[in-house]
């Protein structure tokens, strides 16, 4: 999923003068408040929290990743 994403942000990031911006923060403030939504079944209510936890610090550090290297690219 990380490289896929990344390359995705890359991708949006030609729409945007390749560099990282507000376009960015937006994307990250939807793509985590989609995560929080998500809904499992099966697993405990602290599995869960655990879960949601460690994939948006995941996503978070793919952001930042793509985001500091857009920065460089400027």
């Amino acid at each position: 999923m990380g490289t896929a994403l990344r390359q995705t942000i890359e991708t949006m990031a030609l729409d945007h003068g390749n560099a990282p911006g507000p376009w960015l923060d937006d994307l990250e403030r939807k793509l985590i408040t989609e995560a929080k939504g998500t809904i499992t079944q099966g697993i405990s209510i602290d599995a869960e929290a655990e879960s949601l936890g460690i994939g948006i610090r995941v996503l978070q550090g793919i952001i930042g990743a793509t985001r500091s290297g857009l920065a460089r690219k400027e």
